[in-house]
């Protein structure tokens, strides 16, 4: 009786044993690509281990619109070497540099950005991009990177493992060469020659903007989002006054901080407020109008990035938990979009419970739910 019931447990151990090993995997999705037109959509995985892994037990499944029984499966084939990439692409691509690198194209390798991308071992779930069931944008018109400190896979998308670049950054496959440190990301965007050479108005909408930066002075604070600036001359576009010199109302892009307007304070609202009138203290103050995006709001307000010494404020205000991210896909700094560099400032402050993501409000009464009446402190030290 003794031997059976031994022979049973070993029989049972090796068994788990091999379930177990059959559904680890080396392997992950590295980057995605979203293209915005020519139907380059891809797919790159990468083998962390040094031995190569045959693919014909893996397969891509795609949740159209997040849900589980609209489904496209794509079964993989060929193998990934150790320490290797394995890049995937529609059969349909018109990126050349794109064509040459793919190890495999694919009709079905068709998604958009609310549709999960799964990397699968027969039936068991190795990584994620997006999640299923949920049908929500994660991932229009973009590319989103891997940080090279987060080479792990995870069976649930995890958003701050990635960076969204532009959506045909195809340059950084099949290498970590160009994809920026946590460090560098955490700097924020910063302008390039190519932004002063861009005229301020678009040439041929004088509504738009054009991407151009002008220098500015400050003439007085708001709330955490929006300021007065003076402009010392004439914007024309062709014989054509399009902003006329003097102070003007500047709505910051990128953020939108708690309010201030006396009767619809919110907590935060007065920290946000002190903390961005401290960084408009600085030395330059600059404007950058947005690409092709209208020049003012619904309200009439100027809708400007706004610079101070080189430094991306709403990038501050975000890192500092005062504000989150608003969606926007124009912009980009060494292919990383600004709204990248955004979102992981976010993602940084949720990290770290900065203010609106954790921290109590030294300027509001919770007990009467209102702004504290007189001055309050608030640390303005940037982090």
């Amino acid at each position: 009786m003794k031997k059976i019931l031994v022979l049973l447990l070993v029989v049972f151990s090796t068994s788990v044993l091999a379930a177990c090993s059959s559904s680890k995997s080396p392997l992950l999705i590295s980057k995605y690509y979203e293209a915005i037109s020519g139907g380059n959509n891809a797919i790159e995985i990468y083998n962390t281990s040094s031995k190569s892994v045959k693919l014909s037990d893996y397969k891509l499944e795609i949740h159209i619109n997040g849900f589980s029984d609209n489904l496209i499966t794509i079964p993989l084939s060929g193998e990934i070497k150790g320490n290797d990439y394995f890049v995937i692409s529609r059969d349909s691509a018109s990126n050349q540099d794109l064509i040459d690198i793919s190890d495999m194209q694919s009709e079905d390798l068709v998604f958009n950005g609310n549709d999960p991308v799964l990397l699968k071992k027969g039936k068991t779930t190795i990584d994620a991009i997006g999640t299923p069931g949920f049908n929500a944008d994660f991932g229009t018109n973009l590319a989103l990177v891997r940080k090279v400190d987060q080479m792990k896979a995870r069976k649930t998308f995890v958003y701050s493992d990635f960076v969204m670049y532009h959506a045909e950054s195809f340059q950084l496959l099949k290498t970590t060469e160009g994809i920026l440190l946590e460090e560098e990301l955490l700097k924020g965007p910063k302008l390039t020659q190519a932004d002063y050479d861009k005229p301020f108005v678009d040439p041929n909408d004088a509504n738009l903007g054009g991407g151009g930066v002008i220098e500015v002075t400050l003439a007085s604070t708001g709330d955490g989002d929006t300021a007065n600036f003076r402009i010392e001359d004439n914007i024309v576009s062709g014989e054509l006054i399009i902003i006329p010199f003097g102070v003007h109302r500047v709505r910051f892009y990128y953020i939108d901080t708690p309010e201030v307007i006396p009767g619809q304070e919110k907590p935060f609202g007065k920290p946000a407020s002190l903390f961005t009138s401290n960084i408009l203290n600085g030395t330059k103050i600059e404007l950058q109008s947005i690409e092709g995006q209208a020049l003012k709001d619904t309200f009439g307000r100027y809708l400007f990035n706004v610079w101070v010494d080189g430094n991306l404020v709403s990038h501050f205000v975000i890192k500092n938990g005062l504000s989150k991210a608003a969606s926007d896909y124009v912009q980009q700094y060494r292919s990383v979009l600004y709204y990248g560099f955004l979102k992981n400032a976010e993602h940084y402050a949720e990290a770290n419970g900065f203010a609106l993501h954790g921290e109590v409000d030294p300027c509001w009464n919770y007990e009467t739910n209102k702004l504290k009446p007189g001055t309050c402190y608030y640390d303005l030290t940037f982090r």
